[in-house]
């Protein structure tokens, strides 16, 4: 066991969050493989912890949860992660003699953190990674940073596979509920032979219900918005949906037109319209080849591949 701790701060979330899942996740794996690694947790509902904190997400309960507060101390061989995002955060651990590190999850919210800084390196941050191809580019053209080092996303397709498959459409509105409205309207409207199709909306629910939605649904329907990668498609092209919808930006990083009926941003018709030829295209010949690509997509997102560069980041940051 390595004696440099790794605090990753995180916060009580009240909607499921694919950030907070990753840094469990990281934390896991950090833990199985000799690290000493821990979620630190931060505001005002920091003292909930546990089942109660967990319920959201699998394989989370057992990483371990400290507090920030007055009684916590730190060591100087100490190293803390920080979203990308947490401006307070970054200024008062960046300030400190600990090793600070971002991981940014997000490029859409580094300009939260950095407030008028050009950069994390001003705040006192001594590194940053990143979770996709999408993000260091980003961060190139916004902060001028070479080559971020990326640990990619994991699906795990365990969890989110293929079920038996239901007439239904599945759906996450959380981040364009005016846009999922009107394409449920529209489609509806334009597609009266599709009206009796259900919509099952994935909100604030556990992971395991998450997946079994997806699973058993012939069509998801991506409502992404401002995402660095945006996870809920890939968990859809896992559990075997034919996919629909929106990139949210990220999203190009693993869109193409053979995993996928996308659709141009704002354009909530023509959205309503790809849903109809996801639906009509599912059983058909069309229609598998794009499920397998998705699956095939989907796969390359692997917990072999976070676990490797996770490893080799940490492995190396531990050394400094």
């Amino acid at each position: 066991m390595n004696n440099k701790r790794i605090f990753y701060l995180s916060a009580n979330f009240q909607n499921v969050s694919g950030g907070v899942k990753t840094a469990y996740i990281h934390v896991r794996v950090l833990l199985d493989n000799g690290f000493n690694a821990s979620i630190v947790l931060c505001g005002p509902d920091s003292h909930i912890r546990g089942a109660d904190r967990n319920r959201y997400f699998l394989n989370s309960a057992d990483v371990p949860e400290l507090t920030l507060d007055e009684n916590m101390t730190f060591h100087k061989n100490d190293i803390v992660v920080l979203p990308e995002g947490w401006g307070d955060y970054i200024k008062h651990f960046g300030a400190t003699p600990l090793r600070t590190i971002v991981f940014c999850q997000n490029n859409y919210y580094i300009y939260r953190g950095l407030g008028n800084a050009r950069n994390y390196e001003e705040l006192g941050i001594d590194r940053v990674f990143c979770g996709s191809e999408f993000m260091t580019k980003s961060l190139k053209e916004q902060l001028g940073y070479e080559n971020t080092p990326i640990v990619p996303y994991a699906i795990n397709p365990k969890i989110y596979r293929p079920l038996e498959k239901s007439r239904q459409i599945a759906y996450m509105p959380r981040k364009m509920a005016l846009e999922a409205s009107f394409v449920e309207g529209e489609f509806k409207r334009l597609f009266p032979h599709f009206a009796d199709v259900p919509w099952m909306k994935i909100d604030k629910m556990a992971e395991v219900k998450a997946a079994e939605i997806m699973g058993q649904s012939m069509v998801f329907v991506s409502f992404n918005r401002l995402d660095a990668l945006g996870l809920p498609p890939l968990e859809a092209m896992s559990s075997g949906c034919i996919l629909t919808g929106f990139l949210g930006g990220g999203g190009v990083e693993y869109a193409t037109h053979e995993n996928g009926f996308w659709c141009d941003p704002e354009d909530c018709r023509g959205a309503a319209e790809a849903v109809a030829a996801a639906l009509e295209a599912f059983g058909t010949e069309v229609g598998a080849n794009m499920i397998r690509h998705g699956h095939d997509t989907a796969a390359r997102y692997s917990a072999r591949n976070m676990k490797d560069a996770l490893l080799r980041f940490w492995g190396h940051e531990v050394t400094l």
